[in-house]
């Protein structure tokens, strides 16, 4: 949950400052400048969207060991320091609104509720200094990946030049 999340973050905080610290301090070390895990929560009867996001900045740092960050396929909601934005939005949307809409998917006859499509899952980009030049990359919720990955990240210039 949310509140679970942010007492891991409380835990987490002390040392992700230390290892910002250290890992600054080295040519090829591996700081996290920005992290966002995101959600886009789609309405289709309205045809709108909603971008949810958590900054996870620090609770990544907190995992970087010299120079590198694993991570591998398990759910980034599963993290320390994360929680699951798909459930979140889904609680807090529950309302006569959405009551509403079941009740016109079946006036319609229609056999296949919007209720019960795939949702968007969520995705978590990081920018990242390394080596003097700063990167982003994009992955998915099950999506492993190994930072530095410069060859799959984009390169966004020189690290005294983009924050």
């Amino acid at each position: 949950t949310k509140a679970d999340a942010e007492k891991q973050l409380a835990l987490m905080e002390t040392v992700a400052e230390k290892k910002r610290f250290l890992e600054s301090q080295r040519r090829d070390g591996l700081v996290i400048m920005k992290a966002n895990y995101w959600y886009e929560a789609r309405d289709a009867e309205d045809n709108t969207s909603e971008y949810i996001s958590l900054d996870v900045t620090k609770q990544l740092q907190f995992w970087v060991s010299n120079g590198k960050l694993l991570a591998s396929a398990i759910p980034k909601s599963s993290w320390l320091g994360f929680y699951n934005l798909e459930t979140e939005v889904r609680h807090e949307s529950r309302s006569s609104k959405w009551d509403w809409r079941i009740w016109k998917c079946w006036k319609k006859g229609s056999s296949k509720s919007k209720r019960n499509q795939e949702p968007p899952e969520p995705h978590l980009t990081i920018r990242y200094s390394n080596n003097g030049n700063v990167y982003e990359l994009t992955v998915g919720e099950k999506e492993p990946f190994v930072l530095p990955c410069n060859e799959k990240a984009e390169c966004l210039g020189d690290a005294s030049f983009v924050e």
